[in-house]
């Protein structure tokens, strides 16, 4: 069972959140309380367990990143940013936010963040040094370690994998099958077109929505993969 409590200046609009919680995941969450000021909120889960708590960006009289300002990082909870636009998207990468929502929020909104909870976000936190991925090289099967793939680039129904301080190598296997094979933290498919390793990640120009590799090489991001690489670029 998730634990969760609501920070929103209109209650109204909390208990609607709840309500809509309780409807998508009523045996599987439950909101411990409703907060509509930091103090509180604050005061609560310093003397409960919490595991998932929803931050409207704008309260009444403050800003809802108030409330990390009397916590000590690291957090034992996650958090989904709720606001009216995204304005704030950015500001609220530091915070490593499980989500960011744009109102009005939908079952589909919900059943996401709960697959997220359960999968992706300790899924993104974990640390793997010594991964890799085996297919099929000339007369026999190549080990290539994750840490020295850069990126991936589809090519009909092969992949080029280009490497750190070695030769790109092309694969005889479609990028579906390299992402599939190669699923972990640091890597994400930005584009139908490219698969990239985070960790490599030195610029990204959210202007254009490209993003420069360790290499130099400059590649596009998909409209509508923007939001969730913002998420894991900062985590």
């Amino acid at each position: 069972m998730i634990n969760a409590i609501i920070l929103e200046y209109d209650l109204t609009a909390a208990n609607i959140l709840k309500a809509k919680l309780f409807e998508a995941l009523s045996a599987k969450l439950r909101v411990l309380n409703l907060f509509d000021n930091v103090d509180a909120a604050v005061k609560f889960i310093k003397t409960r367990s919490v595991d998932l708590v929803f931050i409207n960006v704008s309260l009444k009289n403050e800003s809802g990143f108030n409330f990390f300002k009397f916590l000590k990082s690291p957090f034992s909870f996650q958090v989904v940013f709720l606001a009216e636009n995204k304005e704030l998207v950015l500001d609220s990468l530091v915070y490593r936010p499980l989500d960011f929502l744009i109102k009005p929020i939908s079952n589909i909104h919900i059943l996401n963040i709960y697959k997220r909870f359960n999968n992706n976000y300790h899924h993104y936190n974990l640390t793997s040094t010594n991964s890799k991925i085996v297919f099929p090289y000339d007369h026999g099967f190549k080990v290539e370690h994750s840490n020295n793939i850069i990126f991936c680039q589809a090519n009909g129904n092969s992949t080029k994998m280009v490497r750190l301080n070695n030769p790109d190598i092309f694969i005889s296997k479609t990028l579906k099958w390299i992402t599939n094979s190669l699923n972990e933290p640091t890597f994400f498919r930005i584009h139908k077109s490219f698969f990239i390793n985070i960790n490599y990640v030195t610029f990204f120009n959210k202007t254009d929505n490209t993003v420069q590799l360790i290499n130099g090489e400059i590649l596009p991001i998909s409209v509508r993969k923007v939001k969730e690489f913002y998420f894991r670029l900062s985590n």
